[in-house]
């Protein structure tokens, strides 16, 4: 099939983030509607619109998750030697 590159703008059709992210990877229509939220902000084109990383970081899509990430107990050491 030969295309016209003239007229490729009529053959392309905007399709909104949030309905790929729930046609294509099934996200929920919540986590698709938060997600693309964020990501469409990080991504403009024009750098001084772009958020600050601070800004990101207070974003609840990042921000709503639980901060209690415990280190693990067992070291790699510890693992080798019980190898052993």
């Amino acid at each position: 099939m030969v295309i016209d590159h003239r007229h490729i703008r009529r053959l392309l059709r905007f399709w909104p983030m949030n309905k790929v992210l729930t046609q294509k990877d099934e996200f929920t229509e919540q986590d698709a509607n938060d997600s693309s939220d964020f990501l469409v902000t990080i991504l403009d084109f024009v750098s001084e619109k772009r958020p600050t990383l601070s800004e990101c970081l207070l974003h609840p899509w990042i921000s709503c998750g639980p901060r209690s990430i415990e280190p693990s107990l067992i070291t790699t050491r510890d693992k080798n030697l019980k190898q052993s």
